[in-house]
């Protein structure tokens, strides 16, 4: 079994899909009144997110103004080391949010999410961001199948990373050899360019702006799991589930594969009050939301954390029952 290592957000974000982050100011102000009251904290409220070059930074920032805008006092977002990280400092900081990617906090606590790390024992659940579904990218003439990465060189993002550390769990359940190679994003990108390593495997909402640039740019080819080795893995791992990539998700791309997703979740201190905690799900999940995903109805695919009450209370209110 890989030994676990810590997790950094999923992929690097484009600009197409930052700008469908970023929302109108002035209609999260408009809506400000439709949000219960919150007696405002003293200090600001942080939105914890991940690196410069991947998803959760630009997500957070486009949280954080949606906060503000709905009169939750002063919100900024942090640039941070990712999932492990976040969950750390929001269970120590009732006035900090976080961006968490779900089997980061399952590799902290064990696999029945058993308090055994107990500096992240008070972390609770909000709401549910976006799954992150695991795809591979090869050049034109690479590769077509994972078999077929055995003693080629991979790229699978920054040492410590969500992505690293997936695919060592992958690659240890299917029988893969092959040789890793960590480093941002975007220099790994320009490694397939120039040949320098044969695959970049990444995790993401599709489409994955990091393999959409590829494919512009050499053609490259995209493929997921074998029906093998995906009822593998995710008979070995509860917290993946079985995710399609349809046809025309990425360029030329005419037929639909199968692959493995998990879900990040944005996550609270167990005494950040009730209703403040209220106020940020009902703002967050608000209509024209961050990502498609980020909807009320997704938060029942959180299995591994208590929800906090404030988040409870939501859903309650709109009939949903996730507890």
């Amino acid at each position: 079994m890989p030994a676990r290592s810590p997790y950094r957000e999923p992929s690097p974000l484009s600009k197409s899909r930052l700008d469908r982050f970023q929302l109108s100011r002035r209609r999260f102000v408009a809506a400000a009144l439709a949000f219960p009251a919150v007696a405002k904290a003293s200090g600001v409220l942080r939105v914890l997110g991940g690196a410069r070059g991947g998803a959760f930074l630009p997500y957070a920032q486009a949280l954080a103004a949606r906060l503000s805008g709905a009169g939750l006092g002063a919100v900024e977002a942090r640039e941070t080391a990712g999932s492990v990280e976040n969950l750390r400092v929001v269970a120590a900081d009732p006035e900090a949010i976080g961006l968490a990617f779900l089997p980061a906090y399952l590799d902290l606590t064990g696999a029945a999410g058993a308090a055994s790390d107990p500096a992240v024992a008070g972390v609770r659940a909000l709401f549910a961001m976006y799954r992150s579904t695991y795809q591979i990218a090869v050049r034109a003439n690479g590769p077509t199948r994972l078999v077929e990465l055995d003693r080629r060189t991979v790229g699978v993002g920054p040492r410590g990373g969500a992505d690293a550390a997936m695919f060592a769990r992958v690659a240890a359940d299917v029988y893969l050899d092959a040789k890793i190679v960590h480093g941002s994003y975007a220099d790994l990108a320009d490694g397939l360019v120039s040949g320098a390593i044969d695959a970049l495997w990444i995790g993401a909402a599709s489409p994955i702006p990091a393999i959409a640039d590829l494919v512009d740019r050499i053609g490259a080819r995209v493929f997921g799991l074998s029906a093998w080795e995906l009822a593998r893995l995710v008979e070995r791992h509860a917290i993946f589930a079985p995710a399609i990539v349809p046809p025309g998700t990425y360029r030329g791309q005419t037929a639909s594969f199968a692959s493995v997703a998990a879900w990040n979740f944005v996550v609270a201190n167990e005494r950040l009050p009730a209703e403040r905690a209220q106020a940020i799900v009902q703002a967050a999940l608000a209509p024209a939301g961050l990502s498609p995903e980020t909807t009320a109805a997704n938060a029942v695919h959180n299995r591994v954390l208590p929800f906090h009450p404030g988040a409870l209370r939501h859903y309650r209110s709109i009939g949903l029952n996730v507890a």
